[in-house]
């Protein structure tokens, strides 16, 4: 039928020439199963010569994903081989990466290194099961995709919650939205009072203790019990505490712990008071005594008056005795010969006694014209009081005859009164 010059009978191949046999496989090319190749050889007994056979290692005629690749060989099962779209080899269906070659994968964690979530980490392990591996996790212990204030720091692993955790003005790790102390390092307080140094109000105190709430810790208050804030004065020393208000407690010439302002004494220690009356021993005005009690109020202290009844400034006669208190008057009180309390300028007698007066009469005895009697009384003012007058009628001073009685008194004028021989009353 072929005129191939075989009879049909013994034909190979019944449609050609079976002389003709390129591959020499004893199958004429007309009916050669597999051109090129021997025809004879088929490993997989799939009926397609091994030369021709899509998959070597199974049925060519099986290919349940139609995909003209047959199952046992089949790349992609289920999927069309042929459709390669990143040309890695690996077809769509089963490409692990869409975009990149599926055999590069540096890290080796199975995920090619175009689609590695996280390079040079292995991408199965995301201990969180945030869809972050554990090797480029923001926050190891939640899920980065959750950042309420937007800071680029999950909320879980927030420094500062509602703040943005990248600004740290100084640098101490600490956010500026959470700093307790913005100018410095919050880790270093050495005085532990949860206040860093570099914003210590009080260094080496607590400064949450503040006891009079002025702000002002006690570690470092001027004054514990008020506020140091209120200085009226302005000399540092805060009202509540002021020693001396209304002026600069830091001057204190004298020493003694009391301000000038309020010094009772500025030349010595307000505190001691030996005499106990409010004025200090170094400017008391009478010691021993109370410098306050001044009954007749002229300066000074009833202890220390000189004249209790008068003012010890007025001494008109220069005699070191106030005019008020002087016993004479225009006279040195302090000169007194006969010694008897009445001054020499004042003196009845100045040889005796002036308080001793025996006749009363007002003139001391020491000086008594006549005693026993009142020198007062000269009837005919001869000078010799009556009490003594040898002649009461005329001066005893005028004795012209010598004899003793007066001349206003005399018997015989010329002649001895006490001559009288006869003894008649008569003189001689």
């Amino acid at each position: 039928t072929d005129g191939d010059g075989v009879p049909d009978g013994c034909d190979i191949c019944t449609g050609g020439d079976d002389s003709i046999d390129s591959d020499g496989d004893g199958i004429p090319d007309f009916c050669d199963i597999c051109e090129g190749s021997d025809d004879s050889v088929d490993t997989d007994g799939d009926g397609v010569p091994d030369g021709c056979d899509i998959c070597v290692s199974g049925d060519d005629s099986v290919d349940a994903d139609g995909d003209g690749v047959p199952d046992s060989c089949d790349i992609c099962e289920g999927s069309d081989d042929s459709v390669d779209t990143d040309g890695d080899g690996v077809p769509d269906g089963c490409d692990i990466c869409g975009s990149g070659d599926d055999s590069i994968d540096t890290d080796g964690d199975g995920v090619p290194d175009s689609c590695d979530i996280c390079e040079g980490s292995d991408d199965s392990v995301d201990t969180d099961g945030d869809g972050v591996p554990d090797g480029c996790d923001i926050c190891g212990s939640g899920d980065d995709s959750t950042d309420t204030d937007g800071d680029g720091v999950p909320d879980s692993c927030d420094i500062c919650e509602g703040s943005d955790d990248s600004v740290d003005t100084d640098g101490d790790g600490v956010p500026e939205g959470c700093d307790i102390c913005t100018t410095g390092d919050d880790s270093i307080d050495t005085d532990g009072d949860g206040v860093p140094d570099s914003c210590d109000i009080c260094e080496g105190s607590d400064d949450s203790v503040d006891t009079d709430g002025d702000g002002v810790p006690d570690g470092c208050d001027i004054c514990g019990s008020g506020d140091d804030s209120i200085d009226s004065d302005g000399d540092g020393v805060p009202d509540s505490c002021d020693i001396c208000e209304g002026s600069d407690d830091s001057v204190d010439t004298d020493g003694d712990g009391v301000p000038d302002g309020c010094d009772i004494c500025g030349s010595g220690d307000d505190s001691i008071d030996s005499d106990g009356d409010g004025v200090p021993d170094s400017c008391d005005i009478c010691e021993g005594s109370d410098d306050s009690v001044d009954t007749d109020g002229d300066g000074v202290p009833d202890g220390c008056d000189m004249c209790g009844s008068g003012d010890d400034s007025t001494d008109t006669d220069w005699d070191g005795v106030p005019d008020s208190c002087d016993i004479c008057e225009g006279s040195d009180d302090s000169v007194d010969t006969d010694g008897d309390g009445v001054p020499d300028g004042c003196d009845i007698c100045g040889s005796g006694d002036d308080s001793t007066d025996t006749d009363g009469d007002g003139v001391p005895d020491s000086c008594d014209i006549c005693e026993g009697s009142d020198d007062s009384v000269d009837t005919d003012g001869d000078g010799v009081p009556d009490g003594c007058d040898i002649c009461v009628s005329g001066d005893d001073s005028i004795d012209t005859d010598g004899d003793g009685v007066p001349d206003s008194c005399d018997i015989c004028e010329g002649s001895d009164d006490s001559v009288d021989t006869d003894g008649d009353g008569v003189p001689d």
